[in-house]
C-alpha cells in the first residue's frame, strides 16, 4: 500500500491518493476527493500491465469532472422524479441538479464530498476506509448519515466494496461505486461482450425516469442472459435506447436479502481481460458511456462516446416513489450494509 499527494481542493484541502497493490499485477488508486477509485491497472493476457479504468492523474480534473467518473455516488443513486419524496407524512423537496429531477444525490452529492481517508489492517492485509458524515438536510435529505466506504484488494485480484452507513432519523440511502471500465485499447467498449444475471428490467419515460413497469429481458437488444457484444444493442437501438443514446437501464438482479449474487461478465478479448461483478444489492444500472462525448480524462486526453461503461449495482431508482418496486427507508438507528464485488482474471486472448 502506497499514499501520495493527490492535490488541494478548491478550498485548500489536502486530497490524499492511496494505491492498492494485490502483489498479482493488480493496482488500485484510490481518492478521498469522492471516496474515488482513479486507476485500475491489471496485467493482460498478453503479460502487459494496462489502465482498464477511466479516471484523472490529478485532483483537479477529478473536481471539474461531471460524468460521476470513479466516485461513491449518493445519499441515492440514480434518478429521483421531481426531486422530492415523502417519508412519514412528509415531502422532502431535493436538490435538482437535472431539473426538475434529482441525479446521482445533487449537485453537491457524496461524489463530490472530502472523505477521510485511513488505512487500517484486517487479517494483516491493508484496507483504505473513507468515512463522511452527511448532515441533517444536505441536499435535502432528513438525518445526519454517518457513512463508510472500505475498499479491499485481494491477492487473487477482487476488489471489494463495503458500503455501511447509520443515520439519526429515518431517510433513504442507496450507494454505489460509478467506476467507468475500458477493458481494451480501443477508444470503444463496442466490442466488449457483456453477460448480466437479470430477466426483467424498469422501462423509463422520456426524462429517462423509472416509473414502476417491469419489462422482460428474454428478447430485444436488452437481453444478455447469454454474452453478447455491446455494439450488438448500440447499432440495432430501440426506443429505450434512443432516449439514453445507448444503454442506460436498469436490470433486476433478485432481492435485497444481503445475500452475495452474481450481476454480470464483461470479456476483451483483445486483451483478454475478464470482470465479474457481484453484488448485495438487488439492482444493476447497465450504462455504456453515452456522454462521455469529448470528456477530459487522464493524460490530457479527451473521452469519446461509449469510451467507458458501468455496472452499478444499486438498489431501485425512484424506488421510494413507486409502490410496487418495495424500496425501504433506511430507519433511525438501523446498520445499512452493502457490498460490490469486482473479480478480475485473464483468459486466452485473440492476437
Amino acid at each position: 500500500m502506497a499514499t501520495q499527494l493527490f492535490g488541494k481542493t478548491d478550498d485548500g484541502d489536502s486530497c490524499t491518493l492511496f494505491t492498492l497493490n494485490s502483489g498479482n499485477g493488480c493496482n488500485v488508486s484510490l481518492s478521498e476527493f469522492g471516496a474515488a477509485i482513479t486507476s485500475i491497472k491489471l496485467t493482460n493476457a498478453h503479460g502487459v500491465s494496462q489502465e482498464i479504468c477511466l479516471g484523472f492523474d490529478v485532483l483537479d480534473g477529478q473536481q471539474k469532472d461531471r460524468q460521476h467518473i470513479g466516485v461513491t455516488v449518493g445519499r441515492y443513486a440514480n434518478r429521483i422524479a421531481n426531486a422530492c419524496f415523502e417519508l412519514n407524512g412528509k415531502t422532502y423537496h431535493l436538490d435538482d441538479n437535472i431539473p426538475p429531477h434529482q441525479l446521482h444525490g445533487g449537485h453537491e452529492g457524496f461524489g463530490r464530498k472530502m472523505w477521510l481517508g485511513t488505512s487500517v489492517l484486517e487479517n494483516e492485509n491493508p484496507v483504505i476506509r473513507f468515512t463522511y458524515t452527511s448532515p441533517d438536510g444536505e441536499m435535502g435529505y432528513p438525518g445526519n448519515v454517518n457513512c463508510s466506504v472500505t475498499y479491499r484488494l485481494s491477492s487473487n485480484n477482487v476488489l471489494a466494496i463495503l458500503y455501511q452507513a447509520i443515520s439519526d432519523r429515518d431517510t433513504y440511502v442507496n450507494l454505489t461505486n460509478h467506476a467507468y471500465f475500458n477493458l481494451g485499447s480501443r477508444d470503444h467498449i463496442l466490442d466488449h461482450e457483456v453477460k448480466i444475471y437479470a430477466e426483467a428490467m424498469t422501462p423509463v419515460n422520456r426524462s429517462l425516469l423509472v416509473i414502476g413497469k417491469i419489462e422482460s429481458t428474454q428478447h430485444g437488444q436488452f437481453n444478455f442472459s447469454h454474452s453478447r457484444p455491446i455494439r450488438f444493442g448500440i447499432e440495432n437501438p430501440n426506443p429505450q435506447m434512443r432516449l439514453a443514446g445507448g444503454y442506460d437501464i436498469n436490470y433486476i438482479i433478485g432481492l435485497n436479502d444481503g445475500k452475495l449474487k452474481p450481476h454480470a461478465v464483461v470479456c476483451c478479448a483483445e486483451t483478454g481481460i475478464k470482470l465479474v461483478v457481484k453484488s448485495t444489492q438487488p439492482c444493476l444500472q447497465f450504462y455504456t458511456g453515452n456522454n462521455l462525448n469529448n470528456t477530459p480524462a487522464r493524460d490530457g486526453t479527451r473521452l469519446k462516446k461509449h469510451g467507458g461503461f458501468c455496472l452499478e449495482a444499486q438498489d431501485y431508482p425512484n424506488g421510494m416513489n413507486v409502490d410496487n418496486l418495495l424500496v425501504k427507508p433506511l430507519k433511525a438507528g438501523e446498520l445499512y450494509h452493502q457490498v460490490i464485488e469486482y473479480h478480475f482474471s485473464t483468459y486466452e486472448a485473440s492476437e
